[in-house]
């Protein structure tokens, strides 16, 4: 996360950080209509997760502008939205054993070859 606030940082621009949620439930047959109150605590869930993940470099880089966005969807679909609009997508990566580098899951793949605009894939902390 400190990559994206450095990178706001040094292109004068703001940060949006966009989280996507998915509720399973959703997809079942007999939860046509789930929305509203029942889809409430997940994205209240989303909203503390996003919160919390900014919170430490948000005080370390107080002059970057924030700009939250909590999307229920597919996280492919959200990060491309979002590529359509930012002059750089920042998105991480678990590191794999030792050597081996990082692990780069179907969402970060569907993004580095279909985004807008540039990617950085980021390694996150262990």
């Amino acid at each position: 996360m400190a990559f994206a606030f450095r990178e706001a940082g040094l292109r004068g621009g703001r940060l949006e950080a966009v989280h996507a949620w998915r509720c399973p439930a959703r997809e079942l047959p007999d939860f046509p209509a789930y929305a509203g109150e029942v889809a409430d605590p997940h994205r209240r869930e989303a909203e503390r997760h996003l919160d919390g993940v900014l919170r430490a470099p948000a005080l370390e880089y107080p002059d970057i502008a924030i700009r939250r966005g909590i999307r229920e969807g597919a996280a492919r679909d959200a990060l491309l939205d979002a590529a359509l609009t930012a002059d750089l997508l920042v998105v991480g990566a678990r590191r794999r054993h030792g050597s081996l580098g990082m692990q780069l899951g179907p969402v970060n793949h569907a993004v580095l070859h279909h985004a807008a605009c540039p990617v950085a894939v980021v390694p996150q902390p262990a």
